[in-house]
């Protein structure tokens, strides 16, 4: 009898990190597609009297349209890439999926190691239409 593995549905990479407990408050009362700017929440923006530094210190990202840019700031924190219907950053999956990394793309390291690889890395499908473009001009 041969042993077969069963196939288990496991999504690596997709642990969002701790916040604190105003960082949540922020995330939750910022509407999409609002930065650090938005009234909602002067009463607890930590970094009010910097504003014209961390306008983006907080941005909830818009469902309907494209993501800021990934960078691996993210290592620091997600503040700037806050998931547009849940209190909280975009995990190291939902990051690399922008990206265009595919689900099986496993990363290796501590999370905020996976955070700077998504973020210095050139995007898959981006890499792909280079080599595209690279082999047109040499045909």
């Amino acid at each position: 009898e041969i042993n077969k593995q069963k196939h288990i549905d496991y999504l690596a990479n997709h642990t969002n990190r701790y916040n604190n407990d105003r960082d949540i408050e922020i995330f939750d009362r910022l509407p999409q597609g609002a930065n650090s700017l938005h009234e909602s929440i002067k009463d607890i923006m930590p970094y009010s009297s910097r504003n014209h530094m961390f306008k983006d210190k907080y941005f909830k990202l818009k469902e309907t349209e494209v993501s800021k840019t990934i960078t691996s700031h993210m290592k620091m924190d997600c503040n700037m890439y806050i998931h547009p219907t849940q209190s909280r950053g975009l995990t190291p999956r939902e990051a690399a999926r922008i990206q265009s990394f595919p689900d099986d793309y496993f990363f290796e390291g501590t999370v905020n190691q996976c955070y700077s690889k998504i973020g210095n890395a050139v995007p898959p499908l981006l890499s792909k239409y280079l080599c595209k473009a690279i082999e047109q001009i040499n045909d």
